[in-house]
């Protein structure tokens, strides 16, 4: 067989075994433009960018690379409309952040707040105070740094003191920031920060982001049959919404303070609630700092290079 039939055959199997009942109903649950999908199973599309075939991947559940290769792409030649340019990691890695994305920007699914922000569970300021946690949690407590024979050997390459190293931050500054550090980090609930300080220091994604489910895959029963629940086919026909709309109104009932913190709606309540404590402590610092800026525009502090940076890199 050539290329193109046989990319078209391991789809059009792939679909009838998860239980769709034909091509068309699997592009129109999935959202696919009108014969996208069909045109790949006929082989009248010869070639099908990786970047749709890395969708179709994730929602017939299978390993992009089966794919690339049957439309024939290779390891040299990966395709500019990759989800991933041309650096797109392992295999694992690959299937990970296109199940993690779920429609969403792949590349920002390495970490955990990129991801939700992508999917539409967290404001971008939500996202900006979490980095804001990260650095400033670091002001606090330091950074663990691994011990390697490059790093020594880098520190023993002359003085020291004659390297110019980074500018060190004024005195009020200093204060400033950690005036900031001790309200967004110090000052946050214990409980709270058990929840936030592994998804934005370690990366550790919360559980319902983990949920592999496809709500828009046809319903089957135990043998792997199609069957309807009340009529509906499907998780998304069965909830009338999207996942992400499912969790977004799950969100906005508050935390249930008799779950523990790991239950998967709980635990990104809790996770909610601590982006917006650190959304409104990074507000009021932010204009501290505008004030730093303004400050140094006066006629004791001439607004030249290093002032500018003075204000504005911290």
């Amino acid at each position: 067989m050539t290329g193109p039939t046989t990319l078209g055959s391991l789809i059009e199997e792939r679909i009838k075994l998860l239980g769709y009942t034909s091509v068309g109903d699997f592009e129109r649950r999935h959202h696919y433009a009108d014969k996208t999908v069909k045109n790949i199973v006929k082989g009248k599309t010869k070639r099908p960018t990786t970047l749709i075939l890395n969708q179709i991947a994730v929602h017939l559940r299978m390993v992009p690379r089966e794919l690339h290769i049957a439309a024939g792409y290779t390891d040299e030649d990966p395709g500019p409309d990759s989800a991933f340019g041309y650096d797109q990691g392992t295999q694992e890695t690959l299937v990970k952040r296109l199940l993690l994305a779920k429609g969403a920007d792949p590349e920002r699914a390495s970490f955990p707040l990129g991801l939700m922000h992508d999917r539409g569970l967290i404001t971008i300021q939500e996202l900006r105070a979490g980095l804001r946690y990260g650095l400033l949690h670091g002001v606090l407590y330091g950074r663990s740094v691994p011990h390697t024979a490059l790093s020594h050997l880098v520190v023993s390459e002359g003085d020291a003191e004659e390297r110019k190293g980074p500018r060190l931050p004024s005195e009020i500054e200093q204060q400033i920031m950690l005036r900031e550090a001790t309200e967004m980090v110090t000052a946050l609930d214990p409980m709270i920060r058990a929840v936030c300080d592994p998804v934005i220091l370690e990366d550790k994604f919360p559980q319902a982001l983990l949920d592999a489910k496809d709500w828009a895959a046809p319903l089957v029963d135990g043998e792997g049959r199609p069957y309807e629940l009340g009529g509906a086919r499907s998780l998304k026909e069965l909830h009338g919404q999207t996942e992400e709309h499912y969790l977004k109104s799950e969100l906005s009932k508050g935390i249930i303070v008799n779950l523990p913190p790991r239950h998967r709606i709980n635990e990104l309540r809790i996770l909610g609630a601590g982006l917006l404590h650190m959304v409104e402590v990074a507000d009021r610092f932010h204009a501290a700092r505008l004030k730093l800026f303004e400050d140094y525009r006066s006629e004791e502090h001439p607004l030249e290079g290093r002032n500018v940076q003075r204000a504005g890199s911290f």
